[in-house]
């Protein structure tokens, strides 16, 4: 696999340098093909309460998902149950 560059802030390499999204490495989810859409739920979370963190005078903030743009019924599952939170 072609080096892309340095790992990203906020994510983690295995022993032997490769990207790693949530438990799983990069190098195995291309091996089903690609373009590979990846998507760590844990990062997720974790985005969705910094921003909310950083807006608190907003308590009844709704954040959108834009389905337009990608459209996983599973990722658009995980930030709507996060709305309730």
């Amino acid at each position: 696999m072609k080096a892309m560059g340095p790992i990203p802030a906020g994510y983690a390499a295995s022993a032997d340098g490769d990207l790693l999204i949530g438990r799983a490495r990069a190098s195995d989810l291309v091996r089903e093909g690609t373009p590979v859409f990846a998507y760590d739920r844990d990062r997720i979370e974790a985005q969705i309460r910094l921003f909310r963190a950083a807006m608190p005078s907003y308590p009844g903030l709704k954040l959108h998902y834009a389905v337009k743009a990608n459209p996983n019924p599973r990722s658009e599952e995980h930030t709507s149950e996060l709305q309730s939170h």
